[in-house]
């Protein structure tokens, strides 16, 4: 069994902080630990020297990989991006410019179902799309819009049960072992590296997605974080956050009011 010794936690981030510059230490001590087993069970080790000496011989990029990877699917809970599908014609009107921000998009799996969102409900020459991550490589794969052919067939469910109105192929090329994004449906994002914590809020937007990743970090940090959401949400914002997100407690959470049943869809006020 992997033996995770006391400080184990901090000798990760800063070795991904010293070989990439990707800061993770806003990231909970939990968390951190929970992706150290991972890589420790991934890669067959069992001590931090071990893992170390991975990072001399190898340079560590699949570490970092594992370490920044969360789970990701295409319409990942289609439940909830089918309530969202019925706020989206309404948060358009009358607007000659939608405005969004989706951070910490990873390899880009959700930012291209949002995507396909606006296509549908026939907003997508109105949308401008900030999306944003700490790390390097995620935004580049984001950018070629390149996925393993293996789910395909989960990813087709997914979109039907979240409303799909087309086929999810549409939207994408089939080649030997993977799918590409069409770079249509692309063009209207850009993409740019920030950091959640340290990063200052850089614009105003109609939309924040940030679905599954506040819960990633320290508890002190969560009520920071909601506030730079705030502050980058123009009056009547959307903000999408995760069904496991527990906001009950979060200073500034009275600013907003939820506009789906049980899904975690906030408007501010």
């Amino acid at each position: 069994m992997a033996l995770i010794g006391e400080g184990d936690e901090k000798r990760l981030v800063e070795e991904l902080k010293k070989r990439f510059g990707c800061d993770y230490f806003s990231y909970s001590d939990v968390h951190i630990r929970a992706k150290l087993r991972r890589i420790y069970k991934d890669l067959e080790f069992d001590t931090f020297g071990r893992l170390l000496k991975h990072f001399e011989i190898t340079g560590g990029y699949d570490v970092l990989m594992k370490f920044s990877q969360t789970y990701k699917e295409f319409f990942r809970d289609p439940v909830f991006l089918k309530q969202l599908r019925k706020k989206l014609k309404p948060l358009a009107r009358n607007l000659p410019l939608i405005k969004i921000w989706v951070p910490e998009c990873g390899d880009g799996m959700e930012l291209l179902s949002l995507i396909i969102l606006f296509i549908e409900a026939e907003v997508y020459d109105r949308i401008e799309i900030v999306a944003s991550d700490i790390n390097p490589f995620f935004l580049q794969k984001a950018r070629l819009g390149i996925y393993p052919s293996d789910k395909l067939d989960k990813y087709r469910q997914n979109y039907e049960d979240a409303g799909g109105m087309a086929d999810f192929m549409d939207y994408f090329t089939e080649k030997k072992n993977f799918i590409q994004a069409n770079p249509s449906i692309m063009l209207r994002v850009t993409f740019i590296k920030h950091h959640m914590v340290d990063s200052l809020a850089f614009d105003k937007f109609h939309m924040i997605y940030f679905r599954n990743i506040l819960l990633y970090y320290r508890s002190e940090l969560r009520n920071t974080i909601l506030n730079k959401l705030s502050q980058s949400l123009l009056s009547r914002g959307i903000l999408c956050l995760g069904q496991k997100e527990n906001t009950d407690n979060l200073t500034g959470i009275e600013n907003f009011k939820r506009i789906t049943g049980n899904e975690r869809v906030f408007q501010k006020l």
